[in-house]
């Protein structure tokens, strides 16, 4: 943090409340990262044995991503890992991408990469939205194999240290990087109030800004941010004096939060002394906890149809 430069605003919409103060971890989601080069016949055999390890690795990373995910968030959430394993499973991973590399002759990230461009081309003239939205999981997990295959992991995050997420959108499969304990927030610069970015902000209480247009060509690792997720503002390089005045109001949001949640203990009435529950409105099961947590007497509205998609997949 210098405080001779002059903080930079950026202005996203607010879909987690709160304050976070923390550096800057820019999770990349493009492949930017990768270049194509040809093989020689004899290193074909070499390279479909790297491909193939990179398979078994990436499956297993996501196992005991699994089993944490829902030690940390619950069941629930965890559950969209099953997905991610039938889609390591899926012939697109387990024949067409090997059989590119044959043919084709070059290496096994430049494959999956002009592979997933021409899904991706494909899937973006369905009609059906569920199938449509198939190609975010598909590219989720193509994306964490191409990270395993280039030894891209210097932007995960150590746990201890209090980081603000900035990516371009994220997937569940994105969240295996991330230790929930140490993260303060997450901006993005795609998405909605129904994006996963969203979902997991709430889930975990973090405050959450998305639809942040330009950010990733303006901020770089590592840098001083305050993500105030009450007015959907991304503050870069913050004065000190600024950072002190944030500490007290996250502080001040804090305990307004705490005294909030005691008082949902009261009995609620209306003037005609009729008694009124108060009732959650969730996603997912993953909110469940949060609910009881806001002392919710039950469930008002449950969005039934994202379980449905969630199944097929």
């Amino acid at each position: 943090m210098n405080p001779k430069k002059k903080e930079k605003v950026f202005s996203g919409i607010s879909v987690s409340d709160g304050i976070g103060i923390g550096q800057v971890i820019v999770y990349r989601t493009d492949f930017d990262d990768v270049s194509a080069h040809t093989l020689q016949p004899m290193e074909i055999p070499a390279e479909l044995e790297r491909y193939s390890n990179a398979l078994q690795e990436v499956n297993l990373i996501f196992l005991n991503n699994q089993k944490r995910i829902a030690r940390e968030l619950g069941l629930e959430q965890a559950r969209i890992y099953e997905t991610y394993h039938l889609i390591l499973d899926d012939p697109f991973f387990q024949e067409e991408i090997p059989n590119a590399i044959r043919l084709e002759q070059k290496n096994a990230e430049a494959i999956i990469v002009q592979k997933l461009g021409l899904y991706e081309k494909h899937f973006s003239t369905i009609d059906d939205e569920y199938l449509r939205e198939r190609i975010y999981d598909i590219r989720g997990v193509s994306r964490r194999l191409i990270y395993h295959l280039l030894q891209l992991d210097s932007h995960e995050q150590k746990d201890g240290d209090a980081c603000i997420v900035v990516a371009r959108e994220l997937t569940p499969a994105d969240s295996i990087h991330f230790h929930h304990r140490s993260l303060k927030g997450l901006v993005t610069e795609f998405g909605g109030p129904t994006s996963h970015a969203a979902i997991l902000a709430r889930s975990l209480e973090v405050p959450a800004i998305v639809g942040v247009q330009n950010l990733l060509k303006n901020i770089k690792p590592g840098t001083q941010v305050i993500l105030d997720g009450l007015c959907g503002k991304l503050i870069v390089e913050p004065s000190e004096g600024l950072v002190k005045d944030y500490l007290v109001r996250k502080q001040a949001f804090q305990a307004h939060k705490e005294e909030l949640i005691a008082n949902l203990e009261m009995k609620i009435e209306n003037l005609s002394r009729r008694n009124i529950r108060l009732m959650a409105n969730i996603n997912e099961m993953s909110e469940v906890p949060l609910a009881r947590r806001y002392k919710a007497q039950g469930v008002g509205l449950y969005r039934t149809e994202l379980q449905f998609i969630a199944k097929e997949r």
